[in-house]
């Protein structure tokens, strides 16, 4: 598979934990609704292109507040080569781009204006490190899950449902580095090839 195809695994495989969590939350959670957004006819001002599809949408099990979320995976370690760079800077930004790519939704989507409805860009680097809407909302479902008595949860103490969810992100994040790393590396694959000459030694 392309590169680009990889990334677009890693992300549908991250979106799928993301939202598996947020059912052992107790979160009602539904993935990939392409009838969430208002269809281009009915959305005067808006480009022909800007229907949005939320990766995940989930509602609140204490106050049925609705989440619609967004994940974007920042895949560089920094865009300034290092410079100034912290960690965070790229999920921050990663979110920033998606308010904007959802600016005309948070404005006039009817859920948005009239309901109990909040966008979340999830951002998080290929490192780990999550934006700050996107550990608002871990933060957010720790609490509830810690703050009410589920008898199906009894066995989780904090610290250990954290790690384990922590964890399984992180190993998620691992495996996507890993399969794209593979696929550059096979890309670049033929010019190293041509270049060092090696390939003349192959059978």
């Amino acid at each position: 598979m392309s590169l680009q195809t990889w990334r677009v695994c890693s992300h549908d495989a991250l979106r799928d934990l993301l939202a598996l969590f947020l059912r052992q939350c107790r979160f009602r959670v539904t993935t990939e609704v392409k009838t969430w957004d208002v269809p281009d006819g009915e959305a005067p001002g808006r480009a022909t292109t800007g229907r949005r599809v939320p990766d995940i949408i989930a509602v609140d099990p204490e106050n049925n507040k609705t989440y619609v979320i967004d994940l974007r995976i920042a895949w560089t370690i920094s865009t300034l080569g290092g410079v100034d760079y912290q960690t965070g800077d790229l999920a921050r930004a990663a979110e920033d781009a998606k308010m904007d790519h959802w600016r005309w939704q948070r404005e006039n989507h009817p859920d948005m204006v009239h309901g109990d409805t909040e966008f979340v860009p999830f951002g998080i680097e290929i490192s780990g490190s999550l934006g700050p809407q996107a550990s608002e909302l871990i933060a957010l479902a720790m609490r509830w899950v810690h703050g009410f008595h589920d008898s199906d949860l009894y066995h989780w103490s904090a610290p250990s449902f954290r790690r384990y969810w922590f964890a399984r992100f992180g190993l998620a994040l691992m495996r996507g580095r890993t399969k794209v790393a593979m696929a550059a590396a096979r890309r670049q694959w033929p010019a190293a090839m041509r270049h060092t000459g090696l390939g003349s030694y192959a059978p």
